[in-house]
Order: structure tokens, then C-alpha cells, then sequence
């Protein structure tokens, strides 16, 4: 998912999550394969990195993907 919150700890407000990198495999076995990366860029954009080839992409490619990795950012606006 692009957002993730958890409520229980930080009520009032809620803390929210941000997706910013997905990392990807693809092969039979995770000692064997090629890893990727998708990575949001500042300006809100996504890329695309596969060894030294670097691409646009976009969100919902993003998240179509088998993911083997997820990785969040906490949204500071959302924190009381």
C-alpha cells in the first residue's frame, strides 16, 4: 500500500506512513536472482534503478509489483 497508519500509540492524532522504495526480485531463490529498486523521488516522482540504468516510472507500476521489501517514512505533519 502507498500509506500505512497506526492509531493506538500517538492518539490524538495519527501517524502516517509514507511509501518511498520498493525493492524487488526476480528469480527462483533469494540467493539467486537480480534485485531492482523504485525510489520516490523529492519532487513526488518515482525512478526506477536496475544496476546502472536508471528510469522513470510511476506510482501504480510501482505498486503492481511483487515486492520483497517495503520501505516507509513517517509524514512529520501527521505527528502531535
Amino acid at each position: 500500500p502507498q500509506w500505512l497508519t497506526y492509531e493506538k500509540q500517538y492518539t490524538p492524532a495519527q501517524r502516517t506512513y509514507s511509501l518511498y522504495a520498493v525493492i524487488s526480485h526476480i528469480g527462483n531463490s533469494a540467493i539467486g536472482g537480480h534485485y531492482t529498486c523504485d525510489i520516490r523521488q523529492p519532487d513526488g516522482s518515482w525512478m526506477h534503478y536496475d544496476d546502472a540504468t536508471v528510469t522513470p516510472t510511476t506510482l501504480k507500476d510501482v505498486l503492481q509489483k511483487q515486492a520483497y521489501l517495503l520501505l516507509y517514512t513517517v509524514e512529520a505533519d501527521d505527528m502531535a
